[in-house]
């Protein structure tokens, strides 16, 4: 068996949350999983970074989720969800209901609906709203997979502005600086998305689009594309190295739905969250990949390859 800490810091020795028991149950029985180790990459140094143990919204040690709501993974320290409960117990008291304006969850005055997500009306007052939007602000720095190596460095795209475009640049391209280009046409076109020299048109600018537009309250994003409007889809819903990556609606299938996590390097990979696999610009040997070439996914190797910037500064 193995044993872990839960978002609640209590301590699990029977199964593996997520998906981890389900992708590695031979390992997790020899007991030989690690799961926060990283993959080792280009001349033996580690680059990319393993599955964690609660997904892409695991909390660094010591920090737990929120849960305003129960889709709320921002994580915080364990007194704040302390109070986060008691504000979600008490918050039924403070609504108006001879008030409709708002619809059934009128707040009486002086209150607030607090916002942790989209869909959280809660009454609180008005400065715990604002205590919320500064721990939404400050999720990424919180998140294991998003919290940066580099000490001091905090990074808040694209987890704070929703309506932020930008490119998405392949890490190491140097002077050639290429970056994402998607193809064109009706959803799921049969080309895949490439990596081009970089311009300013729209076909090479992105939005990374999370559930309910607003800050970020898990690491899970749609990458939309400006010019087509459609987001970046595994082929298929296939889940095998190689897959290509095209263009498709965007609806949030597992297949279209992307999180961030740091490499070593303290660049981005991204992985496909129905997969685990990471986005790759094809090039087998795992360089700078060349100008035209395709994207496709990949198990994470660390390869410069699947490294990204956004926004390319």
């Amino acid at each position: 068996m193995l044993a872990q800490l839960r978002p609640d810091r209590t301590r699990r020795t029977t199964r593996v949350r997520y998906s981890a028991y389900r992708r590695y149950p031979a390992f997790i029985a020899a007991g030989l999983l690690i799961l926060t180790s990283p993959v080792v990459g280009l001349q033996g140094e580690p680059t990319a970074s393993a599955p964690l143990p609660y997904g892409p919204d695991t909390c660094r040690p010591g920090l737990v989720w929120r849960e305003a709501t129960p889709q709320d993974h921002v994580c915080v320290n364990p007194d704040v969800r302390r109070f986060t409960r008691i504000q979600t117990q008490e918050g039924e008291q403070h609504r108006d209901p001879q008030d409709r304006t708002y619809g059934p969850d009128t707040c009486r005055p002086n209150f607030v609906w607090r916002e942790a997500t989209p869909d959280d009306h809660t009454c609180v007052a008005p400065q715990v709203r604002e205590a919320k939007i500064r721990e939404n602000i400050e999720a990424s720095r919180n998140w294991e997979a998003t919290n940066s190596k580099t000490p001091g460095r905090y990074d808040t795209s694209p987890f704070v502005r929703p309506d932020e475009v930008a490119a998405i640049r392949s890490a190491y391209s140097g002077r050639d600086d290429l970056v994402i280009e998607a193809q064109p046409g009706r959803p799921l076109h049969r080309r895949s998305a490439t990596v081009q020299k970089r311009g300013y048109e729209d076909i090479k600018r992105f939005r990374f689009v999370r559930r309910g537009n607003a800050a970020a309250y898990q690491n899970a994003f749609q990458i939309m594309n400006i010019q087509t409007g459609l987001c970046l889809s595994v082929a298929g819903g296939r889940t095998g190295n190689g897959d290509r990556v095209l263009s498709g609606a965007c609806n949030w299938h597992p297949s279209q739905t992307w999180y961030l996590q740091r490499r070593d390097d303290d660049r981005w990979q991204i992985r496909a969250m129905h997969s685990e696999k990471c986005l790759d610009a094809h090039n087998p040997a795992l360089d700078v990949p060349p100008e035209g070439t395709y994207l496709q996914q990949w198990d994470c190797l660390g390869g410069k390859n699947q490294a990204w910037l956004y926004p390319s500064l």
